[in-house]
């Protein structure tokens, strides 16, 4: 006898969904449920269709087009793992609150969609009392790439100014010329200096954001990937990547194979995509939260917090624009950020979008650009 215990109510998203009479498509089409409607899930069939209680029988519907409850993960680390088992294999890592679709409840666990598949997580972990808000607060965050007006604005200032020989100088006049005219705009609705924006600019690529090759700028960190894939798969890191213990961002380096020579990588564009490749290939979602991209060095960690989904889709757009680059850098700054722009304070700038540790040399670097283009503009 099939069990008729509720495991989890779920919500129709198609437009009209057709209900069967066995799980597949091969089933008997027996009605339909609009979008929007409620079903008690008694079971997920092995090919991935829900049971449940259709006009007092057993019905089938395609997994596909049914959302639940999410739950927003409570560890600052949570593994996610192949079985409802704390010894099975760990297929990922979900962050402090990260949101999760739960799918089925289990005894002591909860089961989830994760990337393609479903897999599991300690329930303890996981809260689901919430009301989406933060998330809601996410979703309905107006970010600037989604603002149409945004978009014909020209890139360039309406007047540019005299490229000097002196490399400090070139760079931020540079900057201003590409794109002084977004900037511009961006920054008078934030109520900064120019001048700052086009410091924060230089001090992290130039003004750059694509390499030689077309490809979007980027700095692969191997301490962040062994934070993120290498704790728990040591052996297969280590084979591969180094750096310095003490001073986590330095002494940076990578081998493909095992008889290969160890080389550094940084400040060259072509063997950090090679190197990012091959972390994607042990672990794409972990090895693309482990870079930074574009003109802004933006890390893949913080692709929710400028308005995107999954890492993939941030770099796809950097791939697409340099204007959506832009537009992160604006919607990464924070109140706290905002406000030292504002002051000239740029150690305090440093220390939230640098870190603290590297906040002082950054904070310097930042003060440096500001007081050249400040100096370069009142020259013209």
């Amino acid at each position: 006898m099939k069990n008729k215990e509720i495991i989890m109510s779920g919500i129709i998203t198609a437009r009209i969904l057709n209900v069967r009479d066995k799980a597949g498509k091969d089933g008997s089409v027996i009605g339909q449920l609009l979008s929007g409607s409620s079903i008690d899930i008694l079971e997920l069939t092995e090919n991935n269709w829900y049971r449940f209680q259709y006009k007092d029988k057993d019905a089938y519907v395609s997994s596909k087009y049914v959302s639940f409850h999410r739950g927003r993960v409570t560890a600052r680390v949570l593994n996610v793992r192949s079985d409802a088992v704390g010894s099975s294999k760990i297929v990922g890592k979900l962050r402090r609150n990260d949101i999760v679709e739960i799918v089925m409840t289990l005894p002591k666990w909860y089961k989830i969609r994760y990337k393609t598949d479903y897999s599991f997580v300690s329930a303890k972990f996981i809260d689901r009392s919430i009301k989406s808000k933060p998330a809601e607060k996410q979703k309905n965050r107006n970010f600037l790439k989604d603002k149409p007006k945004l978009k014909n604005i020209k890139l360039e200032p309406s007047k540019t100014i005299v490229v000097p020989s002196s490399r400090g100088a070139r760079t931020t006049a540079k900057i201003y010329n590409n794109f002084g005219g977004l900037l511009d705009v961006l920054s008078k609705e934030i109520k900064i200096d120019i001048a700052t924006a086009i410091a924060v600019l230089a001090v992290e690529s130039g003004g750059n954001g694509y390499g030689k090759s077309g490809k979007v700028l980027i700095r692969f960190e191997n301490h962040l990937f062994n934070r993120f894939f290498g704790k728990t798969n040591q052996d297969i890191y280590d084979e591969h990547f180094k750096y310095s213990p003490r001073q986590q961002w330095k002494s940076h380096l990578f081998r493909k194979k095992i008889s290969d020579k160890w080389i550094t990588f940084h400040g060259n564009q072509e063997k950090e995509w090679e190197v990012l490749t091959f972390a994607r290939s042990l672990d794409n979602d972990a090895a693309l939260r482990s870079a930074s991209y574009g003109a802004p060095q933006i890390l893949g960690t913080n692709f929710k917090r400028i308005g995107y989904k999954s890492v993939e889709e941030m770099l796809n757009n950097f791939e697409k624009n340099i204007r959506f680059h832009i537009f992160g850098l604006f919607d990464f700054f924070n109140p706290k950020m905002i406000k030292h722009l504002q002051n000239n304070e740029f150690e305090g700038f440093a220390k939230y979008y640098n870190g603290r540790g590297q906040a002082k040399k950054y904070g310097k670097y930042i003060e440096t650009h500001y007081k050249t283009f400040k100096k370069l503009t009142s020259d013209n």
